[in-house]
């Protein structure tokens, strides 16, 4: 039982990582669409999302691997 929690916890915390980036996502597309926010504020969302869109396909790559079988 100890193995196999062992061996889940990398996947469990990488799933959580991946979700917060999911959410910091969907928070700056709803920046950028939203009419009433400050016009910098929307240019450091649209700076960030790039970044941050690739950060969450290098975590599901991660994510893939971890879950192929052993």
């Amino acid at each position: 039982l100890g193995r196999e929690r062992a061996d889940l916890e990398p996947i469990a915390q990488l799933i959580e990582i991946y979700q917060k980036m999911l959410l910091e996502l969907s928070y700056l597309e709803e920046v950028i669409k939203d009419k009433n926010s400050d016009s910098d504020f929307k240019e450091l969302a649209k700076l960030e999302m790039p970044v941050l869109e690739e950060q969450i396909a290098n975590t599901l790559k991660q994510l893939q691997v971890l879950l192929l079988p052993k």
